[in-house]
């Protein structure tokens, strides 16, 4: 009998929760707001003031560089940089002039078998 006057309560208890915090909208704002501003401040110690304590071990330890590796790595800039200087000097067709050169396509076998262009303009 006494569980089910505990569950009872407590049900009331949610019921009535919407209409109360209804009533009292700024307390229940101001609540939710130092909640926000706790669970910051505890965020904030233990992500940036903690770790701002702690000594930052730094291991001295040699690189060690493959030559071989090195020269290949350098060869194959060399030779982009080549192919890229290379790009420059070609004449490309511009394809927004007056006029462009398109094929002849016909559906008839007389006209398809010659292999004529026509320039149209555009």
């Amino acid at each position: 009998m006494r569980i089910r006057q505990k569950i009872n309560t407590i049900k009331e208890f949610f019921k009535e929760l919407p209409l109360k915090m209804a009533e009292h909208s700024f307390l229940g704002f101001l609540a939710l707001f130092s909640i926000s501003l706790i669970i910051g401040g505890i965020m904030l110690y233990k992500y940036d003031i903690t770790i701002r304590e702690k000594e930052i071990k730094i291991e001295g330890r040699l690189i060690k560089l493959h030559k071989k590796k090195m020269e290949n790595v350098l060869e194959l800039i060399k030779q982009r940089e080549k192919n890229f200087q290379e790009v420059d000097f070609k004449i490309w067709q511009n394809p927004f002039q007056k006029s462009f050169v398109f094929p002849i396509v016909s559906t008839s076998t007389q006209e398809a078998t010659s292999t004529e262009e026509q320039k149209t303009p555009l």
